[in-house]
């Protein structure tokens, strides 16, 4: 995986003197896990908006339509790391061919 993200993770534990700790704490990742990991957030996230009760509709479909908005952003950035990918992937072969085009053609000027 090309580039990559910074994924904060909430982390909880038991102290030793049994207190419940919560903290984030920081993990680089590839690209995709990123998106992966961010993709799986919003849902998290809708859910918790959902399942809130004290929210009012109105708060609720604001708080999703951002998080529709959000997924789409993120959808958007995978396309175009594949479309990037795919062209990337394209100037390599075109790269590869012009080298044996080159070869060719110096064996050709020696004969």
């Amino acid at each position: 995986t090309q580039g990559g993200g910074t994924v904060k993770r909430r982390v909880r534990r038991v102290s030793d003197t049994g207190e419940e700790e919560e903290f984030s704490e920081e993990e680089t990742v590839g690209r995709e896990e990123y998106i992966k990991e961010q993709q799986k957030h919003l849902e998290e996230e809708k859910k918790k908006i959902s399942e809130n009760h004290s929210l009012i509709a109105e708060e609720k479909q604001h708080l999703m339509g951002e998080l529709d908005y959000r997924a789409r952003q993120l959808n958007e950035e995978a396309e175009a790391r594949d479309a990037l990918k795919l062209k990337l992937q394209s100037m390599e072969s075109k790269l590869i061919n012009g080298g044996d085009v080159i070869q060719k053609t110096a064996i050709m000027e020696k004969e």
